[in-house]
C-alpha cells in the first residue's frame, strides 16, 4: 500500500532543473517543484528579443534600493537564525510567466551585478496566487517570497548533509 507523504514542493539544483525529462516527470506526477536553472538557460526566440534569464534580469529596471523597478525585497532566513535582505524578480518572458505552465523567479543579493554565488534562477510549477492557474491547480499557489523560501530549504538540507 502506498502512503502519501505530504510536502510542498521538490527542490533541486540546476543539474535537475535543466533536465526536461525530470521536470516532465514531476509534472506528470502532479508534484510541485522549485528547481534551479543556469543563468544562461535559453529558449527559442527571435534575435531581437531577450533570450536568457540573466539578460532579462539585467533589463528589469533596477536603479538601486530606492528605485527597484520590478524587483521586490525578500528576507531570507538562514539555518543559524540570521536573516538577509535579497531581491527577487518574477519574469514573464516567452514560455515562462505567472499564467504559464512554469514560472521563473530570479533571486539575488545584488540585482545590479547578479553575483554568481548569490544569484539563483528558479523555475517552478507552483502557480502564482490569484492566477487562473492557481484556481485550476490542485497545488496551493506560492508568492515570489514563498518560492525563494522553498528553494532556500535545499541549501539547508545540503548543509546538514555535509555536516552530518
Amino acid at each position: 500500500m502506498r502512503v502519501p507523504i505530504p510536502f510542498r514542493a521538490v527542490v533541486a539544483d540546476s543539474f535537475y532543473g535543466e533536465d526536461r525529462d525530470f521536470r516532465q516527470g514531476l509534472r506528470d506526477l502532479k508534484v510541485g517543484y522549485v528547481l534551479a536553472l543556469k543563468p544562461s538557460h535559453a529558449w527559442w526566440h527571435p534575435e531581437t528579443e531577450i533570450g536568457s534569464f540573466q539578460e532579462a534580469a539585467q533589463q528589469a529596471g533596477w536603479k538601486g534600493a530606492e528605485r527597484t523597478g520590478r524587483w521586490v525585497k525578500v528576507t531570507r532566513t538562514f539555518r543559524d537564525g540570521s536573516s538577509q535582505d535579497w531581491w527577487a524578480l518574477e519574469l514573464d518572458i516567452r514560455p515562462f510567466g505567472p499564467d504559464k505552465q512554469e514560472r521563473v523567479i530570479v533571486a539575488t543579493t545584488d540585482p545590479a551585478t547578479l553575483p554568481k554565488r548569490t544569484t539563483f534562477y528558479l523555475i517552478t510549477k507552483v502557480a502564482a496566487p490569484g492566477s487562473q492557474r492557481a484556481q485550476d491547480s490542485e497545488l496551493a499557489g506560492a508568492s515570489v517570497e514563498e518560492v525563494v523560501r522553498l528553494y532556500g530549504l535545499r541549501l539547508w538540507v545540503e548543509q546538514s548533509y555535509k555536516q552530518g
